[in-house]
């Protein structure tokens, strides 16, 4: 796991539009350029996967109707400044554990109204036609052609937020933007990336027969 340090919640912002979700936020309340309940709110209001991730919050002191809004903005836990290092690492360690051990609500449930049968159909249409989708984005890249890799990524996008993963939906979000902007290092960056996962996430039809622990799908720091 990578740790990155922002300066204010402008960086912040930045990197989280240049990388996706992180596995973990942490935040102080008493920030350079607006409040940590600013920027959490702000995340909070965003995608699904701003709606879901974890986030520690450091502060030196809060008042009740603070922790009444941090409660409600579903911060995992609040840290009391001065804080020992061993206690800092136990709440993160415990903010990750906990996300990996509570079930996400389904896409089933989500998405499809309760249909099991509607979303497998889905799924395994969707299952075909990703090997298509990825030749014809690999294509795309090596012609140098923005318009058809932007279509690529955006049909993905959609696709992978129907199914509810959540993640691979912002990757594929960030290779949309990155081929409408011409940024063909920053898509073939993020290509890479996402095609390993879109090769497991098929064989492994929906992650249900995985062998193997998915490939990550985090945007390494430029």
């Amino acid at each position: 796991m990578q740790l990155h340090a922002c300066g204010s919640v402008a960086q912040a912002r930045a990197w989280l539009d240049a990388h996706g979700a992180p596995d973990l936020l942490l935040t102080d309340l008493m920030l350079p350029d607006e409040t940590g309940l600013e920027f959490i709110s702000a995340l909070r209001a965003g995608a699904d996967w701003q709606q879901t991730l974890p986030v520690l919050v450091m502060t030196a002191g809060v008042q009740p109707e603070s922790m009444q809004q941090l409660a409600s903005l579903n911060v995992c836990q609040v840290l009391i400044k001065p804080l020992a290092i061993d206690a800092l690492r136990d709440a993160v360690r415990g903010a990750l554990q906990a996300r990996l051990s509570i079930p996400a609500r389904t896409a089933v449930d989500t998405r499809f109204g309760g249909d099991t049968a509607m979303f497998e159909t889905f799924r395994d249409a969707a299952l075909a036609q990703f090997p298509v989708d990825s030749r014809q984005i690999d294509e795309a890249l090596a012609r140098a052609d923005a318009g058809a890799l932007e279509r690529g990524a955006h049909s993905i996008k959609g696709v992978f937020a129907l199914l509810r993963e959540d993640v691979a939906s912002e990757v594929a979000r960030r290779l949309e933007w990155a081929a409408r902007e011409r940024r063909t290092d920053d898509a073939t960056a993020i290509w890479a990336v996402l095609r390993v996962w879109l090769d497991w996430y098929v064989r492994s039809r929906g992650g249900e027969t995985a062998q193997w622990a998915a490939p990550s799908l985090h945007l390494a720091t430029s």
